[in-house]
């Protein structure tokens, strides 16, 4: 019986011990851009679009799906107040973007995602984290969601994910990012 505590014991200090050495979320510092292809697979249907990604600080975020979700894609705007969908020739708003995002039939957690972009775990939220030998996020476990990092592309400041797969139930999310620029300039204009 011993020995099976102390096993619990090292497999629970080695997963605390990942948690506290994960890449460091760093609020309101970045601005950026990333565009890229999202897939989203829901039981047996399957969507995919181009992704654009603009991203202001913690308080604003431009998010443009263009492409086969629906006609003409979709551009999600989140900012203090609340979130507005333009979708169709339509203006929805609501108080999150999470929301507007299940409007169009994509139930994907929107402000976890624009950390899960960078590497990092979203923050202030229970996770369960396995970390690369480069110490770069390789699995994450959050909000019930099942995170994969397969391949990170590295450049003066930072190791940047170009790959991500999501999974929660049936629905599954695949993210293969493109390019990464800095977003200082669209943020200001």
């Amino acid at each position: 019986m011993n020995k099976h505590i102390r096993l619990i014991s090292i497999v629970a200090a080695a997963v605390l011990t990942a948690c506290s050495n994960l890449p460091p979320a760093t609020p309101g510092e970045q601005h950026w851009q990333m565009q890229g292809r999202i897939g989203l697979w829901q039981g047996s249907q399957q969507e995919s679009s181009q992704i654009t990604w603009l991203q202001c600080g913690d308080h604003y975020a431009k998010i443009r799906l263009t492409g086969p979700v629906g006609v003409g894609g979709a551009e999600i705007i989140s900012d203090p107040s609340g979130a507005q969908l333009i979708y169709k020739g339509d203006v929805r708003r609501a108080a999150s973007a999470e929301a507007l995002a299940a409007d169009i039939g994509w139930p994907v957690p929107v402000s976890a995602l624009r950390h899960w972009l960078r590497g990092r775990a979203a923050p202030n939220a229970p996770l369960a984290a396995q970390l690369s030998a480069t110490g770069q996020l390789s699995s994450l476990k959050q909000f019930d969601w099942q995170i994969q990092f397969a391949r990170y592309q590295h450049d003066n400041t930072d190791a940047l994910p170009q790959l991500i797969e999501a999974q929660r139930g049936d629905t599954r999310l695949k993210l293969i990012v493109k390019s990464w620029r800095n977003g200082k300039q669209e943020c200001a204009e």
